[in-house]
């Protein structure tokens, strides 16, 4: 591998520091900067104290989305509880009276495009009669994998097998779209909720009709890039009006070059009335001014990507000293890499930083939690007792926290299961052990939440008796599974929602694949460990990209929605063409202005 030990060029942070303290010298307290994401900012601020002599009042500093937010003093609900609200919407309008364990599925996806739509200001009576109107109404389902349409099937029921019910089906669900959208909007401001994208197109109503007001000094907006038209709107309102200015962070090297996909949005808005006059005269060309040593490194294994990311940090610290950490950044877009990342960094690493989430769908929390709630599923209650199905009696009592705790006493059970080949487990067989007997509790669907929480709690006191090290991300999942389960409990038990095994395992499936771990550490200093997304507006000597294969860099997962990919084109709504160009433009923008890359590849 190649070095090189020349000193990174000026950030973008950094340029637009040194822009702020001689542009607005000594009014830098009137100034609000946003930035696309929290961690740029808390860089800025850094670099701020670095460049002032005599203390300063700071500049308010704040995300985009926390400042739509605030400019209208609204912050969205909870996912749930708007889904629950959507639920009973649907209902009343279409006249459907399917349990909410069905619908949560595409009840999620359709929250899901109703917040895109607004956040893009689709006109959505437009929108969804094109929909309706089209004339391949059978619906191809193409953009849904398997078990997305399995779902729907459950919805549908035998709608989906008989294709004049089919027909007659979707068209009455297309029709309903814009009323159920209606009703929907109606009830969440009789309510005073709101999801995201119903702030953003409330605030853009606002500018437009002239009731919107700014006099808190100048707005400056840094580093964006792709921008809705949400977005787009209230910037500009700012600009026109002399309140504010924007800062591009960009490279001749694909601004430049008309067929280069980084550059896309930039192009367009390089275009436009309005935005083309904030350019700068002169395009930045760091990747022909900053020289690169750009290493590709092959891994024959996945899990050993981690391990020649180690390395190459070791080397590092070896070569240029630990300080030099301070100018690098891991970047993980596969997150189940995190945990074996952190065990193959050097030990003598004393600053680390992890801003990207670890997903709690990847915790042995989660995976005990799924199993306890199948179990609960099939489960057969008798007169006296309730029979189990062996194989989730068998996953239950060899997941590591069980066996951990029971020891012989599971051992003694499973080995009593397969020597008589029991199908049905009776629950007396675990009457003997206190910890078994609540995990096998055949009351347990009384009160699922308690029954969850109960076993949580007592494998949460248990871990005193574990390895520290060994057991450190599932100490920290104990308290955010226990936290989010209480969360659901309380908004279960406020919309009067009864749940059945069934619909709280795939609500925690969904929550559990979307929510993250956060990681407390030096957020300003040492090694920086990110998603693509977190690198926003952050430049680093030291680049060290895993996963970069196609698929992963970046993921080409399915875009789970219900509007149709020509659709979303010409309602100019995200789609996977404008995503390549998302990505591209982060990828670039990261190793502009860097000296060392290092592509880890499987």
């Amino acid at each position: 591998m190649k070095y090189n030990h020349m000193s990174v060029c000026r950030s973008f942070i950094d340029e637009l520091t040194e822009k702020l303290l001689i542009d607005y010298s000594g009014r830098l307290e009137d100034l609000t900067i946003i930035f696309p994401n929290r961690r740029a900012g808390l860089f800025f601020t850094k670099a701020l104290a670095g460049k002032i002599k005599n203390p300063i009042w700071s500049p308010s500093i704040i995300s985009f989305e926390d400042f739509v937010y605030s400019m209208m003093n609204r912050t969205p609900g909870d996912n749930l509880s708007l889904l629950i609200d959507l639920y009973d919407v649907f209902r009343k309008v279409t006249g459907f009276d399917e349990s909410f364990d069905k619908f949560y599925f595409w009840g999620d996806m359709l929250l899901k495009d109703f917040n895109e739509i607004d956040k893009n200001l689709v006109k959505v009576k437009s929108l969804f009669t094109t929909i309706k109107n089209l004339k391949e109404i059978d619906v191809e389902f193409a953009f849904l994998s398997d078990s997305e349409m399995d779902a729907l099937q459950r919805f549908w029921g035998n709608a989906l097998n008989n294709k004049t019910k089919q027909k007659d089906s979707f068209i009455r669900f297309w029709s309903n779209l814009y009323p159920v959208y209606k009703s929907y909007q109606e009830v969440l401001k009789k309510e005073g909720k709101a999801y995201s994208g119903m702030i953003y197109r409330a605030l853009c109503h606002e500018i437009k009709i002239g009731k919107q007001k700014w006099g808190k000094g100048k707005v400056i907006f840094a580093g964006f890039n792709a921008l809705t038209p949400s977005e787009e709107l209230i910037i500009k309102w700012f600009i026109e009006s002399s309140k504010g200015d924007i800062f591009w962070d960009l490279d001749s090297y694909y601004f430049d070059n008309p067929g280069h996909e980084a550059g896309l949005f930039l192009r367009q808005y390089y275009k436009d009335k309005v935005f083309g006059k904030t350019f700068p005269a002169r395009t930045p060309g760091h990747f022909k001014d900053v020289k690169k040593e750009i290493n590709a490194i092959a891994s024959s294994q996945y899990s050993g990507q981690t391990k020649i990311a180690g390395n190459i940090i070791h080397s590092l610290i070896r070569d240029q000293g630990e300080n030099e950490t301070d100018n690098t950044v891991v970047v993980i877009p596969d997150e189940s890499l995190l945990s074996q990342v952190l065990y193959s960094l050097p030990a003598s690493l004393s600053k680390l930083n992890i801003t990207m989430g670890y997903p709690l769908a990847n915790s042995s929390f989660y995976s005990l939690i799924d199993m306890l709630l199948e179990l609960q599923e099939n489960r057969r209650p008798g007169k006296n007792k309730t029979w189990y199905n062996y194989r989730q009696v068998l996953s239950i009592l060899n997941h590591h926290f069980i066996s951990g705790i029971a020891k012989d006493n599971a051992g003694k059970i499973i080995r009593r299961i397969e020597q008589k080949n029991i199908i049905y487990v009776p629950s007396e067989f675990f009457d003997e052990e206190v910890f078994l007997s609540a995990v096998f509790d055949p009351h347990a669907s009384v009160d699922l939440f308690g029954y969850l929480v109960d076993i949580l709690i007592r494998i949460r006191r248990s871990f005193d008796s574990f390895d520290d090290e060994k057991f450190f991300f599932e100490k920290e999942f104990s308290i955010v599974f226990y936290k989010l389960l209480e969360r659901l409990n309380d908004i279960f038990t406020e919309k009067k929602v009864s749940v059945s095994p069934v619909m709280l395992r795939r609500i925690i499936k969904n929550y559990s694949q979307l929510e993250k771990i956060p990681f407390s550490g030096e957020p300003l200093e040492g090694l920086q460990i990110m998603g693509l997304l977190e690198t926003r507006n952050l430049d680093f000597k030291n680049v060290i990209i895993l996963c970069a294969n196609e698929g992963l860099l970046p993921n080409t997962g399915s875009l789970r929605s219900f509007i149709p990919y020509n659709i979303r084109k010409a309602f100019k709504l995200p789609n996977p063409d404008t995503q390549d160009a998302i990505y591209s433009y982060l990828y670039y923008r990261l190793v502009q202005r860097s000296s060392n890359v290092f592509m880890i590849y499987n």
